[in-house]
């Protein structure tokens, strides 16, 4: 059963009559809650009380021990969420976008380990709870505009999403080299969609910059998926080996550069002006000693850049595993980015790395094809220096 009375206004809490009834979802959006709402009862499965004038979070909601949803998005007068919040476990989203005074989280989130889905965009909070690097089932956060975040703790390994475009104040973003690694997986690519925006991130420098292409390395390398993040960074990372400061880059391949230690290739494309509406996609030609060719075309549209937080230059990072056995004679490979929008092509330049078992053990995970091992993690890669680092020929040998 399903009870809704939305955008009414209420003189007193209507759910003393409705207490005891038997309930899937109680939706009281855009009410104007003149009383504290005092008693919830029954096995709601979702709690919707968005853009209502609740101040405080009555003490019966934390008994809603079947709760998968809270949504209070909008509730500009609520102020705080208890410890209690711990006590939902089997909640699975949270929304707390648009409430303006709330300015801080409980620790205690991290005990939600259901929870896969928290919004926080507007909010007046200054940190994150460290805790948050617990939920091992998170994979979407939204802390946009949350103009006096200050910093970004260590997040799971989990996440697919995290949006913190218009946090203006944010400074330090930690990576997740402690977060629960698994190790890579080489017998099983999961083509997974993983986008991280720091749009409008002003008061982020160099040092924090190498952070996200930090984090990029890690997640990639971690969960041998698809992986594309986002950020507003200009210039290619010292990191991807070979770079080009055109749509195009040509890459010397090793005798042997497709052995078992082989992972995948990482690209990125710095895509100038107004990336909304984009086609973008890459194009492999890989090149053999008798003059043959093979080319391979991949489309990067599994995002939305229909955003204004695209409206300026933007890094775009992939990693992409395929099956190479047709090329394994190839001695060289091109790569031509295309990036275009009403004809123009937008890519300024771009980045290739061939990743092998060896940039994952710097990180501290161990591989062994068909299964992982994880030893103790280690520092921070230096991703940029300063200098341009010369084109290389990287072996993949044992």
């Amino acid at each position: 059963m399903n009870f809704v009375l939305a955008h009414r206004a209420l003189i007193a809490s209507p759910l003393g009559s409705i207490c005891g009834v038997t309930l899937g979802h109680l939706k009281l959006d855009f009410c104007i809650i003149l009383k504290v709402v005092e008693k919830i009862s029954g096995n709601l499965k979702e709690l919707h009380l968005s853009y209502t004038s609740v101040a405080e979070l009555p003490a019966s909601i934390w008994s809603l021990h079947d709760l998968v949803y809270l949504n209070l998005s909008g509730c500009e007068s609520l102020k705080s969420v208890p410890n209690d919040i711990q006590k939902l476990m089997s909640l699975k989203r949270l929304d707390l976008s648009g409430c303006s005074s709330l300015d801080k989280l409980s620790n205690e989130i991290g005990c939600l380990s259901q929870l896969e889905k928290i919004s926080l965009d507007g909010n007046n909070i200054m940190e994150i709870p460290v805790s948050i690097k617990n939920l091992s089932k998170l994979n979407e956060l939204s802390i946009c505009i949350c103009k006096r975040l200050q910093s970004l703790p260590e997040l799971p390994l989990s996440l697919e999403l995290l949006d913190a475009s218009g946090c203006i104040s944010l400074q330090t973003i930690s990576n997740s080299r402690g977060a629960g690694i698994q190790g890579l997986r080489s017998d099983n690519h999961v083509m997974i969609c993983r986008k991280f925006f720091y749009a409008d991130c002003l008061k982020l420098d160099q040092n924090k910059r190498n952070n996200i292409v930090s984090e990029f390395q890690l997640r990639t390398l971690d969960s041998s998926i698809n992986s594309v993040p986002s950020h507003g960074i200009l210039k290619i990372p010292i990191w991807f080996t070979d770079r080009s400061e055109s749509s195009s880059i040509k890459v010397e391949l090793s005798s042997n550069w497709h052995n078992t230690n082989f992972l995948g290739f990482a690209l990125c494309a710095v895509v100038a002006g107004d990336t909304s509406h984009l086609n973008l996609s890459c194009e492999a030609n890989f090149k053999t000693n008798n003059a043959k060719s093979c080319e391979v075309h991949w489309e990067f549209n599994n995002f939305d850049t229909n955003y204004d937080r695209f409206k300026t230059h933007n890094l775009f990072m992939w990693y992409k595993h395929e099956n190479f056995h047709d090329y394994l004679d190839a001695l060289e490979v091109s790569f031509r980015f295309k990036a275009k929008y009403s004809g123009e092509d937008k890519v300024r330049a771009c980045g290739i790395r061939l990743l092998c078992r060896q940039d994952a053990e710097e990180l501290g995970i161990t591989i062994k094809f068909g299964k992982s091992n994880v030893t103790s993690s280690t520092g921070a890669v230096n991703f940029d220096t300063g200098e341009p680092l010369a084109k290389r020929v990287k072996s993949f040998n044992s």
